[in-house]
């Protein structure tokens, strides 16, 4: 009894800091709005608003409202199909789309609190769900038309719900199936809103098959709970993959692979073997490789992404070392992107790394303890100072975790989630802390395990 008065408790004093937190995230987007409204704009936003204007308007998913009869093969259909299902119900406004990430936002950290409730204490649920409250990345993502806000929620709805089936442990003690159902279409749902989550699939499936393996649930049921998680993602993302072949002679989920693959990561190779500017490697190169004539836009892509792994396969000590710069990348700090957004002059020829190596002392001391720059030294810093103590949380949180041996299937699916995306995310070399996303629920619901064991071993 006294745990379920506990978790009431900490429910009721996490709702009150999420309605404070989502007033404070209207407010920045209601003048956001009002004086800077080109701020919820990122450079990638415009190819997600155009294809939903296009499905809103023909019913088709192609490029633009301009060109509704040139297919978009590019951008999966998450993303926009989101934009404009909101369309469609309060008009042209994507500032509303912007409403709806900040609930998605809330709705995530809920979930970050029951996880942490049900697998540990409620106090667990409390600490983690204040982390992610905390996290400026999250904070920033919320607030710009970009993917991140909708593919995070999916994907820690997918941990979420896959979690009630990894209580169970014999046929006296089944799952109920709709657990199944809703991890298979979240995770489905996702890769249709950012193809990283492509390959994602067939890792839940072989540990759901090691984990079924080890059940006492018998044939019958086993099958359906792996039919339940494999066929949304066989449908709807196989059903995409066969319209792509269907308009365009390509099975990619995607084909925004072989552009990324010949003019970032392989772009990224050549300015590190070359020493010059990673824009410069990528403007030759599109000099050299840009789209030719008497290519299909399949052929094309193809033809970048062998391209690209040949430069791979040429250099790959040069990728190596990139990937772990990659791995470094994808766990630093967010607090750029969030004062480059209420700020966006503070980072005009600012980088402090760099200006460390090069600039004198005296300089560096001048340039950064300003009356301008300081409040943006400061701030880097303190994230910093945050950042360290929350993965050192975050690490002490895993180890007590796999030690107790509690509930260490879900652990284990959990942590083989997050070292798939810490792994694809850096394989891209130019990985920076939007990449991270994803996975601050994660790092967030360990740190509350890690803090809350050093609080009970003080106690």
């Amino acid at each position: 009894m006294g745990k379920k008065i506990r978790a009431k408790k900490y429910l009721l004093i996490l709702i009150s800091i999420l309605f404070l937190l989502i007033f404070v995230k209207f407010l920045v987007l209601f003048h956001t709005i009002k004086v800077h409204p080109e701020r919820i704009w990122e450079p990638d936003s415009i190819t997600y608003h155009n294809p939903a204007l296009s499905l809103l308007e023909y019913g088709k998913f192609s490029v633009s409202l301009n060109h509704p009869d040139l297919p978009e093969t590019i951008r999966t259909p998450g993303y926009p199909l989101f934009m404009a299902f909101i369309y469609y119900l309060f008009g042209v406004k994507p500032w509303v789309v912007i409403l709806f990430q900040i609930l998605l936002s809330t709705l995530t950290v809920i979930m970050v609190f029951d996880l942490g409730k049900r697998l540990v204490s409620p106090s667990v649920g409390f600490i983690a769900s204040i982390f992610l409250l905390l996290d400026p990345v999250s904070f920033y993502y919320s607030e710009v038309l970009l993917t991140e806000t909708l593919f995070t929620f999916l994907i820690t709805l997918t941990i979420w719900s896959s979690s009630f089936l990894f209580l169970y442990k014999n046929s006296n003690q089944k799952p109920r199936l709709i657990w199944a159902i809703v991890a298979g279409i979240s995770l489905a749902f996702a890769t249709l809103t950012r193809p990283i989550s492509y390959y994602l699939i067939f890792f839940v499936l072989l540990f759901f098959i090691i984990w079924l393996k080890k059940r006492a649930f018998g044939i019958r049921f086993s099958i359906l709970i792996f039919m339940a998680i494999m066929l949304p993602s066989l449908i709807f993302v196989g059903g995409w993959q066969f319209r792509n072949f269907k308009i365009s002679g390509s099975y990619e989920l995607s084909n925004i692979k072989g552009y990324n693959i010949l003019f970032y990561t392989g772009a990224y190779i050549i300015a590190q073997r070359d020493g010059i500017p990673f824009v410069k490697a990528q403007r030759d190169l599109k000099k050299i490789y840009g789209v030719k004539s008497g290519l299909t836009e399949p052929e094309t892509f193809k033809k970048w992404e062998k391209i690209g792994i040949k430069i791979i396969k040429n250099n790959p000590f040069i990728y190596f070392k990139s990937f772990i710069k990659g791995v470094i990348g994808f766990f630093k700090p967010g607090t750029r992107e969030l004062i480059d957004f209420f700020f966006p002059s503070y980072f005009k020829d600012v980088s402090i790394l760099k200006d460390f190596k090069r600039l004198t002392f005296k300089n560096f001391l001048k340039k950064y303890f300003g009356l301008r720059d300081r409040f943006l030294f400061f701030s880097l810093l303190i994230e910093s100072f945050y950042l360290f103590l929350l993965y050192l949380l975050f690490l002490i949180g895993v180890v007590v975790s796999l030690n107790k041996r509690n509930f260490l299937a879900v652990h284990l699916f959990i942590l083989g989630l997050f070292l798939y995306f810490v792994i694809i995310s850096a394989m891209g070399l130019s990985c920076y802390c939007r990449f991270r996303m994803p996975v601050v629920p994660i790092i967030a619901l360990y740190a509350g395990i890690g803090l809350n064991n050093l609080i009970r071993q003080k106690s």
